[in-house]
């Protein structure tokens, strides 16, 4: 029981620390309406943004009008690793910021995580502290209502349950579901 009390606290902090740091970093830039990736392959970003490009309405025009982010690179040398690589998560942990104005959330990969410590390493004195955990794969789930969009993060595990829909719970579900159209419908 301890150990569940420990997690929420640990959680709780570090939505706190997260909400306090993006408060911290804000600033006033124009939102982000559009995001548009474009991944070019097979030619080096030396051929495609050189001098005399062979495109100059994509070397010159598109950066001109948005932002070039000239030190992202693949990962590796064929095409498919990359375009899994763009859609897979993130090695790390979940992480929700600002960036530019606008919220941003990004789910944890199915591969292992990085341990979350904030200590500082010494590279040249080993402490035997973890490195990577096996925690279980994250998935996320996004739902477009038609003003917006809902992302629900979760692991892929079997959960301990704390709460079950028993009888005695009907009264509870029955006030959340007139508060909920109450909300809907207006005062």
């Amino acid at each position: 029981m301890r150990s569940r009390s420990v997690q929420w606290l640990a959680a709780g902090l570090g939505l706190w620390v997260c909400a306090c740091l993006a408060g911290a970093h804000a600033t006033a830039v124009a939102p982000i309406r559009h995001v548009f990736v474009l991944m070019l392959e097979n030619q080096n970003a030396a051929v495609t943004f050189s001098g005399r490009p062979p495109s100059p309405y994509l070397a010159q025009t598109l950066p001109a009008r948005g932002a070039l982010l000239p030190n992202y690179y693949g990962i590796g040398h064929a095409s498919l690793d990359n375009y899994v690589a763009m859609v897979s998560g993130h090695l790390h942990r979940p992480i929700t910021t600002l960036w530019a104005g606008t919220t941003l959330s990004v789910c944890p990969a199915t591969a292992p995580q990085v341990a979350l410590d904030l200590q500082p390493m010494d590279a040249e004195q080993p402490d035997g502290r973890a490195m990577i955990v096996a925690d279980h794969p994250w998935f996320a789930l996004h739902y477009w209502n038609g003003q917006g969009l809902i992302s629900h993060f979760d692991t892929a595990e079997e959960h301990e349950v704390l709460a079950r829909f028993i009888p005695k719970r009907q009264p509870l579900l029955r006030m959340l579901r007139k508060e909920r159209a109450e909300a809907v419908s207006g005062p």
